[in-house]
């Protein structure tokens, strides 16, 4: 049947709006993949991922913003289909009747092709019917832009894993087992450690070590350097490696390998795991609380417990008080919670704009969750989880960014008078054991810099905010500037007291050291795009090699404190006998 007067008028004004403005618009329902003849006249018009070019009387291919689908033309009468890298295009196989294409973001095709790594585009099969397989198949998922995993065939996301892959799954009691023993035993030693040894990170040379290691492992970014080095296996060897040892700073104890955990969940339940894990320090925090509480009541079975722990550790440090460890820990573990936090709640909060294309002349864009596009966004199924994440966010990031940025201010004072006396030291404890290396204003000379606590806060806020936004290789510049505002800041200040100069020194070298890597890793990424693989390869190994100098100075750091410690217990033990 030949298509009316006002059919064809409706599809070359929409050609024309396409043309000028960049609308997107379809056309009629008996799409064609290889045909594109006469696209106005005929019966049979542009597939779904195309336009008719009313001028021209031809099919031209759909143009987004970022330009995710290309078309080219193989013959006078075939236009073939390509997917830029980190897109996935899928047909909706719940709706029949209409067909309906989508298009967007994810992280699961990117650098997928192990013959081609330089590839940008991916040309997509003739049969639109096989394009979900092809998108979707090899990574064992399905729905809207292969956003969950196929759980008719029993795959679920890997727990306790960057990438979230989706693994068969046999839900077996042993997966609890070794989920436990991975995330939450050496979390606990690492409690233990700081609770007894009083290792505090804020007026240490291990605060810019620190730093540095939860820029390179902003669990988000970890996820895709981890995708894109696939295929490299040295590369992703060494990724694996660094990864393991820098991510124990955020709270990722060899997360970086694969643990074949899996659980019978979906995408947000096993975020809500990482967010158990991040809260776990902090629960460990309120009960050590509760213990002091009863050993200040003189609780004589705790007390009796107590007894053989005090004197072991009062064998390394003569001045260990229980009270001064606590507070310790409660800023220690929400600095190194923090961007853990960031990043789950980032997880669960980031939008992907889909585009769905379908006939008659209809075009519509929607938000989903990112990382399972097949869920609305803010729908039934993610409103609790954006509740919590926002709650969270708010309480243990917005929250203490802004005691710290208002503490030294003679009103906020006035406002924590309301506070019980009790409450009222432990804050001044907490912040004190923050902000206590900084300047204060008080020695001759000086301005007060304890606003560069927060500043360092703000900046990794940032920084996630940025990387949530991009979500590609466009992050590293961005990133790049961040840090060297961050490094002149610190240049021109000179945030610490005088008898802890050598910190900013120290701290200086840890923020151009992650300058370098984020410049390493634009260079790999360019070369890449040139098509340049040899180039490339050599800026991902001075990536990998500008990423490996810190170790070296936390091992001479890490001996320079036993070796301390054995001297300080040597006098201490001297000392009594002397007496």
């Amino acid at each position: 049947m030949e298509k009316n007067s006002a059919e064809i008028f409706v599809i070359v004004i929409s050609s024309l709006l396409l043309e000028t403005c960049g609308v997107d618009v379809l056309q009629n329902d008996n799409w064609n993949t290889n045909n594109f003849g006469s696209c106005i006249n005929e019966s049979t018009s542009c597939p779904p991922w195309s336009v008719c070019n009313a001028r021209l009387d031809v099919c031209r291919c759909i143009q987004l913003s970022g330009d995710p689908v290309i078309c080219k033309e193989v013959t006078q009468n075939r236009l073939t289909p390509y997917i830029l890298d980190c897109n996935c295009i899928t047909i909706d196989e719940d709706d029949n009747e209409r067909q309906m294409v989508e298009v967007g973001k994810c992280d699961y095709n990117c650098a997928r092709d192990q013959n081609n790594l330089d590839i940008v585009y991916q040309q997509l099969p003739d049969n639109m019917s096989d394009w979900n397989n092809f998108m979707c198949g090899e990574f064992h998922r399905t729905g809207s832009l292969c956003g969950k995993c196929d759980t008719d065939r029993d795959y679920y996301p890997r727990v306790y894993s960057f990438d979230m892959s989706c693994i068969k799954c046999n839900n077996s009691t042993t997966n609890w087992w070794k989920y436990i023993l991975l995330a939450y035993v050496p979390l606990t030693a690492l409690y233990l450690i700081v609770f007894f040894f009083k290792v505090d990170i804020h007026s240490s040379q291990l605060q810019g070590f620190i730093i540095y290691s939860q820029f390179l492992t902003i669990p988000a970014l970890a996820r895709n350097l981890l995708l894109s080095a696939r295929h490299k296996p040295v590369i992703l060897e060494l990724v694996k490696l660094i990864g393991a040892l820098y991510g124990i700073w955020n709270l990722d104890f060899f997360r970086t390998y694969d643990s074949g955990i899996c659980f019978r969940m979906s995408f947000l339940e096993v975020l809500s795991l990482d967010l158990a894990v991040a809260m776990y320090p902090l629960l460990l925090m309120l009960f050590s609380c509760f213990l002091v509480t009863l050993h200040d009541q003189n609780f004589t079975l705790l007390k009796c417990l107590y007894k053989p722990f005090k004197m072991l550790f009062s064998k390394w440090q003569s001045n260990f008080a229980i009270k001064t460890s606590t507070v310790n820990v409660f800023a220690t573990f929400l600095f190194l919670s923090n961007t853990k936090f960031f990043s789950i709640c980032f997880d669960m909060l980031t939008p992907v704009k889909v585009h769905q294309f379908y006939s008659p002349l209809q075009v519509n864009s929607s938000w989903r969750l990112n990382y399972d596009p097949t869920i609305k966004y803010f729908s039934q199924q993610h409103r609790w989880y954006a509740i919590i994440a926002l709650v969270i966010t708010f309480v243990f990031i917005i929250i203490p960014l802004l005691v710290l940025l208002f503490y030294s201010i003679r009103v906020f004072h006035k406002f924590l008078s309301i506070l019980p006396q009790r409450w009222q030291l432990f804050l001044h404890a907490f912040v004190d054991s923050l902000q206590g290396c900084y300047k204060d204003g008080t020695e001759p000379g000086t301005r007060d810099c304890r606003w560069f606590v927060p500043m360092l806060y703000f900046s990794r806020l940032v920084l996630m905010l940025i990387y949530s936004i991009t979500l590609n290789a466009v992050y590293f510049p961005y990133g790049t500037i961040i840090i060297t505002v961050f490094a002149i800041v610190t240049i021109n200040v000179d945030p610490f007291k005088s008898s802890l100069k050598h910190l900013s020194s120290s701290m200086l070298v840890f923020i151009l050291l992650t300058a370098s890597f984020y410049v390493s890793a634009i260079g790999a990424v360019m070369a890449e795009e040139k098509g340049d693989t040899f180039t490339s390869y050599m800026f991902y190994l001075l990536t990998v090699a500008m990423s490996s100098l810190p170790l070296i100075y936390v091992v001479i750091i890490a001996i320079h404190w036993i070796s301390r410690h054995l001297h300080l217990h040597n006098y201490f033990i001297r000392s009594r006998t002397t007496r």
